[in-house]
């Protein structure tokens, strides 16, 4: 394998199921802020190869892997990142119905 998965990047499940060493590394994010959380490093600089950053109530995740390059090896990792980041998405919009305008507006026309 090129890349280390970190404790973070295995408890996200993006590389789950994936065959590391069929992936191909395109770069590296360098000089990264310590706000990021890191995913997993190349094994052979230590920079990351894929880091998270929490903003407001979601998240952006990068990755430096030639998915292009790497299919179908790279397959499970696209479906789950796409996975992992709707499941934040899902938690960051649950909206809770009472009081919103369409409850309200029925609630209105049927007491007519």
């Amino acid at each position: 394998s090129e890349l280390t998965v970190t404790p973070e990047g295995e408890a996200t499940g993006i590389f789950a199921g994936v065959v590391l060493s069929g992936l191909t590394l395109d770069d590296n994010f360098a000089n990264t802020d310590p706000a990021y959380t890191i995913l997993a490093t190349r094994d052979n600089n230590g920079e990351p190869a894929a880091i998270q950053l929490d903003f407001g109530a979601g998240a952006y995740l990068e990755v430096c892997i030639d998915a292009r390059s790497t299919f179908p090896a790279a397959e499970p990792l696209v479906d789950n990142i796409l996975s992992y980041m709707a499941s934040l998405r899902g938690m960051a919009t649950s909206v809770e119905p009472a009081g919103k305008l369409s409850t309200t507006w029925a609630e209105i026309k049927s007491a007519r």
